[in-house]
């Protein structure tokens, strides 16, 4: 059985609080932005995050811009191309700050349906837990914020370890970690990663040596189900009563 479990956070343990597009459409009319769509929104925000990550990769950490000014600009560039009424600078800049803010803590964030009973069960168990998660280093308060943090063992950013998922170094700290903190060595096969993604999570898990549950609804992804060292998931209450049956 596992000695290690470990959970991506976005969309797997976490997620907005309300949709995305939704949360900034509300919070533009605060600073004067009016007449944006949370469809359109959200499907602005999507193509921005594609152009940041191809153009500053890792929250613009390799590139020197930094994660404040990253998201920032995911802000302003969201709005810019969600409408054609001009729209105040100032304003935009304003109200990326406090876009910011809010998602530093956990006003914007929620749970996955069956996270915290998940982490509840595991922690019964002893089962040792760590976050590895494409993240800025927000992330510690927000955990700590929705009292999640005393979960885990460790938590490992992105951007705080330079390495974004599915870059096998990510998982290869996390298992020196593990080892530092237990003094003695895990076998790769020993550890589990949980995540919704199947080319950040699973592949990167299953490329270091670890084993991988994706958590995912989509009938496309059912193939996976039987992949060696990889398990499928429709949420987190499925995982649950693996575990149950597992750790019996």
């Amino acid at each position: 059985m596992y000695k290690l479990v470990t959970f991506d956070i976005y969309e797997t343990l976490l997620k907005t609080r309300k949709p995305l597009g939704e949360m900034y459409m509300q919070a533009s009319k605060s600073f004067g932005i009016c007449g944006v769509r949370p469809d359109v929104l959200a499907a602005s925000f999507k193509t921005q995050w594609i152009i940041m990550c191809r153009t500053h990769p890792n929250f613009g950490l390799h590139s020197g811009l930094g994660w404040e000014v990253w998201w920032k600009n995911i802000v302003r560039n969201t709005f810019l191309n969600s409408t054609n009424e001009k729209i105040n600078i100032e304003s935009l800049d304003q109200l990326s700050l406090y876009l910011i803010d809010l998602f530093s803590t956990k006003n914007g964030w929620t749970y996955e349906d069956g996270a915290v009973d998940l982490l509840k069960y595991l922690a019964s168990c002893k089962m040792q837990m760590g976050v590895i998660s494409n993240f800025d280093p927000r992330l510690r308060s927000i955990l700590k914020e929705l009292n999640l943090s005393n979960y885990f063992s460790f938590i490992l950013t992105s951007y705080e370890t330079s390495y974004t998922k599915p870059d096998i170094n990510i998982f290869k700290i996390a298992q020196r970690t593990y080892e530092n903190q237990n003094g003695f060595q895990l076998e790769e096969t020993k550890a589990l990663h949980v995540g919704n993604s199947l080319e950040h999570d699973v592949l990167g898990a299953r490329n270091a040596g670890w084993n991988a549950a994706l958590i995912s609804n989509k009938e496309k992804l059912e193939s996976y189900r039987n992949e060696k060292r990889t398990m499928l998931f429709k949420n987190l209450y499925e995982l649950k009563n693996y575990f149950a049956f597992s750790l019996r």
